[in-house]
């Protein structure tokens, strides 16, 4: 079982790492170019202060991650959130992307969110 916890600043590469191959091989994102370590390390800061964001760990490598978002900016929206979670295709199948699901649900609803 992977080992989840808080993403910080320093996993931002292992992150960017593995989302590129959803942004450059597929259309599951709807980004034309992959965030480099820099903008992934401002994207994780932005929704730690305000949702969650959180790597999945099998023997001290990120295997995957998950965070929550804003859904809209409208006050009616609130507590609504969009989630996302990515893995590392070398992990696929073996309950990374569940752990995490679980974890991040579990902490968004502990926000209210």
């Amino acid at each position: 079982m992977p080992h989840i916890r808080q993403a910080r600043a320093e996993d931002a590469a292992s992150c960017a790492e593995i989302y590129a191959p959803f942004v450059e091989d597929s259309w599951i994102s709807f980004e034309i170019e992959a965030p480099n370590e820099t903008e992934m390390a401002a994207r994780i800061k932005a929704s730690i202060n305000n949702h969650e964001w959180l790597v999945a760990e099998v023997d001290d490598e990120i295997a995957g991650y998950a965070y929550g978002s804003p859904h809209r900016s409208r006050t009616a929206y609130h507590p609504s959130c969009d989630v996302s979670v990515y893995v590392n295709r070398d992990y696929a199948r073996q309950g990374v992307g569940q752990a995490l699901y679980k974890e991040l649900l579990l902490n968004l609803k502990t926000r209210k969110l």
